[in-house]
């Protein structure tokens, strides 16, 4: 997923504060997923559950809770050992935390605001 990163207004995300598949907020059918993982990380990218149900073995849910202190807690079903978001330039990346890349670093997503539907 390309997002903004340099401090300017960039995607904003939505997710179920109880569990679920964080989403474009502008378009909550394009859900976070992983994109062709390898064992240690993918790609993370948006897609919709049409999308998700037709690439069973290359497009895998990402979904997060979200912690006491605001953090997501993500996982996904192709690796559960995938705990950790990863900024490499303009792309995210899912994978595990141990995972080390030349120009990534650890990420954390924390809500900041509440909207109740």
């Amino acid at each position: 997923m390309q997002y903004n990163y340099q401090g300017a207004p960039g995607t904003d995300f939505g997710t179920i504060y109880g569990g679920g598949q964080p989403f474009i907020a502008a378009d909550p059918t394009l859900k976070w997923i992983v994109n062709n993982p390898t064992t240690r990380y993918g790609v993370v990218s948006t897609a919709t559950d049409a999308q998700v149900a037709a690439n069973p073995r290359s497009f895998y849910p990402v979904t997060c809770k979200v912690g006491a202190d605001g953090l997501f807690i993500c996982s996904t079903t192709f690796n559960r050992s995938f705990n950790t978001m990863f900024s490499c330039g303009a792309y995210m990346y899912f994978g595990m935390e141990n995972w080390v890349q030349a120009g990534c670093i650890q990420v954390k997503f924390k809500l900041v605001n509440t909207t109740y539907a």
